[in-house]
C-alpha cells in the first residue's frame, strides 16, 4: 500500500515539475524584465502565459499592474479598457475594476457606457480620482436596476430613466409637475388607495413633496445648500448622488403637520408597517446613518419591488447591507 502512495507522489511531483517547466519555457519568449517575469511565473497559469505569448500582447500596462496587490489576469480586459481610455492610476484601476465585474457588470456594458464622450471622461475621473472626497466612488453601470443605488460612492451622473410617467390620482404638494417611473407610480396609487380606506381622506392626508429630480436640478440643489452659512450636506446630495434621479423614490408628508413631527403620525407608523406590501422601504432608517451617511428620513420612500422591500423590511436592513448581502 505505501509502495503505491509513493508512486502516486513521484508522479505529481513530476507532473508539477513538468507544469513549472512549460511556465518557464513559455516566459522565455516574453520580452520582460526577470523581475516580472518571476511575478508573472507566481501569478499566471500556464495557459495564460501561452495566451499573452500566443496573442503578442502588449506588456506595458500589464507590466505595471501585474505588482500591485489584488490583481486578477482573468480581469486584464477591463484594466486594458479603462487604461486605454485616460486612465492613469493603476491600482484603482485595478480596486474598481474587480469590485465592477464582482457586481456582476460586463466588460462590453462599460465599454458601451463610455462610448459616449461625456459619459467616459466622467467614468474615467471617477476611477483615477473619485469624487466628493470618496475615493472609492464610481459610476454605476446599469442604473436602470431596481437595486441600483445612488450616494456618494455610486454616481449615476447624468442618466435619465426612459420610463418617467406624470404623477396623477395622488395629492400633491404644489402645482408643479411631479414624473416617477412607471411602477413606482403604480405602487403609490395603490398606496394611496388603501391609505384612504384606512384614513378616510384621500391618500391618507400625506401629500408627495418630491418625486424624480434631474441631474441638473440636484446640482443646482446642493450648490445652493453649500452656500448656506449652516450648510448640512447629509440633508443634500450631490447631483448624481441621489436616489431622487432614479425615478423611484418618493417623499410623502402630512399635509398639516411639520416635518419634524411626521414620524410621530398614525400615518408614518402605518407607512411604516406596510410599505414592503406595496414594494417601497423607508430608505434611510433611524439606526443605519453610519452606513448610508443620510441622515433619518421617514419621509423618503424607495420602491424596490415587493420581494425585496419585504425581506430589507422584515430583516431591519438599509438598501446597501441588502444590496452587499446579495451580490
Amino acid at each position: 500500500m505505501k509502495k503505491r502512495w509513493y508512486v502516486l507522489l513521484i508522479i505529481i511531483l513530476l507532473l508539477v515539475i513538468s507544469f513549472m517547466q512549460r511556465k518557464d519555457l513559455i516566459l522565455l519568449n516574453i520580452n520582460v524584465d526577470s523581475e516580472i517575469k518571476t511575478i508573472m511565473k507566481e501569478k499566471l497559469s500556464a495557459q495564460d502565459l501561452f495566451n499573452i505569448w500566443r496573442t503578442n500582447y502588449n506588456l506595458d500596462n500589464l507590466s505595471k499592474e501585474i505588482k500591485l496587490d489584488d490583481y486578477q489576469y482573468k480581469n486584464q480586459g477591463l484594466y486594458d479598457v479603462l487604461t486605454n481610455n485616460g486612465a492613469h492610476n493603476y491600482q484603482l484601476v485595478i480596486k474598481k475594476s474587480n469590485a465592477y465585474l464582482n457586481e456582476g457588470n460586463s466588460i462590453d456594458e462599460i465599454k458601451a457606457l463610455i462610448k459616449n464622450d461625456d459619459n467616459k471622461t466622467y467614468f474615467i475621473k471617477m476611477i483615477d480620482e473619485g469624487i466628493y472626497n470618496e475615493i472609492d466612488a464610481k459610476m454605476v453601470i446599469n442604473p436602470e436596476k431596481i437595486l441600483s443605488i445612488a450616494n456618494y460612492r455610486n454616481n449615476i451622473y447624468k442618466y435619465v430613466p426612459n420610463d418617467l410617467e406624470l404623477v396623477n390620482d395622488v395629492p400633491l404638494f404644489d402645482n408643479d409637475q411631479y414624473f416617477l417611473r412607471k411602477d413606482t407610480h403604480q405602487a403609490l396609487q395603490s398606496l394611496c388607495d388603501d391609505l384612504e380606506k384606512t384614513f378616510s381622506n384621500k391618500c391618507g392626508d400625506l401629500v408627495i413633496t418630491s418625486t424624480y429630480r434631474s441631474y441638473q436640478e440636484q446640482k443646482e440643489l446642493f450648490q445652493s445648500e453649500l452656500n448656506k452659512s449652516n450648510a448640512n450636506i447629509k440633508l443634500v446630495l450631490p447631483a448624481g448622488a441621489s436616489e431622487h434621479q432614479l425615478g423611484n423614490t418618493v417623499d410623502m408628508m402630512v399635509s398639516y403637520v411639520t416635518k419634524e413631527n411626521y414620524q410621530n403620525t398614525k400615518q408614518y407608523q402605518w407607512i411604516a408597517k406596510h410599505a414592503a406590501e406595496y414594494g417601497f422601504i423607508i430608505r434611510y432608517p433611524q439606526d443605519k446613518e453610519a452606513i448610508t451617511k443620510i441622515s433619518f428620513e421617514p419621509w423618503h420612500l424607495r420602491y424596490v419591488g415587493k420581494e425585496d422591500a419585504s425581506q430589507i423590511m422584515s430583516q431591519k436592513l438599509c438598501l446597501e447591507e441588502y444590496v452587499d448581502e446579495n451580490k
